[in-house]
């Protein structure tokens, strides 16, 4: 399992939890580590 879908999975989490800002927040650093793979 990749490390992007993982993260990608958890975002939706945090969506539904915490919203759309927190979601907004999390993306650069989710590209940021899907660059370095």
């Amino acid at each position: 399992m990749k490390i992007g879908f993982v993260l990608a999975y958890a975002r939706t989490g945090v969506h539904m939890i915490l919203g759309l800002p927190a979601s907004i927040a999390l993306t650069p650093l989710i590209v940021a580590v899907n660059g370095e793979r």
